[in-house]
């Protein structure tokens, strides 16, 4: 089961984002998924909001917030860029999977566009070598997760629950229906599932319903002041992601 990490980037500055970054990998972090800010982050809760305007006061852009992860891909690690449209547009839309690639980024997140951007976005990021992540919002039928899974790359991306992050889910049978029908219509691709994944337990929980990765962004960003006990944290995770005890 694939361990997904979330970080807004240069938070609180480039060093110590990397450093975070770099903690997480170590100790069993699968994927980083790289916050790029926006001016409107608007499925991210006040934990991610504070942390990405807290970067942004300190001189943070889309472009060097981009640029701030350089040294992790080039140490090897898997990287995607995460972006809400706004800053999409402003990096240059399709124009930026080739910079995405150029810079070593495995993949693209792009959260808040319509149908015909999304499948632009999707069409250049295939062509530049890099994984569209599919974003499965709200509660979308066979068809349309069919549809996403076609045009996307990587895993699809399932959240638990509608609404911003940093809200507690329930992992029970309703979840397990939606991880099971967008499985069945991922064309292949891996389904991992975010929003409220916090605990260890939560982590088993999503094993035991199928899902095929856990995507972890408050909890991550909570625990990253102390490199200790993020790193604790995220071995925590990873034991449970393996099925060990939570």
């Amino acid at each position: 089961m694939a361990l997904i990490g979330y970080l807004p980037a240069s938070w609180p500055d480039d060093a110590t984002f990397r450093a975070s970054a770099e903690t997480a990998f170590a100790a069993g972090m699968d994927i980083l998924e790289v916050g790029i800010p926006s001016p409107d982050p608007f499925l991210d809760g006040e934990t991610i909001r504070r942390a990405v305007a807290q970067t942004v006061r300190a001189g943070a852009t889309a472009r060097s917030a981009l640029e701030a992860a350089v040294p992790l891909a080039r140490a090897g690690h898997a990287l995607v860029a995460m972006m809400y449209s706004a800053s999409y547009a402003e990096l240059g839309g399709d124009l930026l999977s080739s910079s995405l690639a150029g810079l070593g980024y495995a993949g693209l997140l792009v959260v808040g566009t319509d149908g015909a951007t999304a499948a632009s976005s999707a069409r250049a990021a295939r062509n530049a070598g890099i994984a569209s992540i599919g974003f499965a919002g709200g509660h979308p039928d066979a068809a349309s997760l069919a549809a996403l899974a076609e045009r996307s790359g990587g895993f699809i991306y399932l959240p638990s629950y509608e609404g911003r992050t940093g809200r507690k889910a329930v992992f029970g049978k309703e979840l397990g229906e939606r991880i099971a029908l967008a499985k069945a219509s991922s064309r292949g691709l891996p389904v991992a599932v975010g929003f409220g994944v916090n605990k260890p337990a939560d982590v088993s929980a999503l094993r035991s319903l199928g899902a095929d990765g856990a995507i972890i962004g408050t909890a991550m960003v909570e625990a990253a002041p102390s490199l200790k006990e993020l790193a604790a944290y995220v071995a925590a995770l990873r034991r449970a992601a393996e099925g060990g005890s939570p």
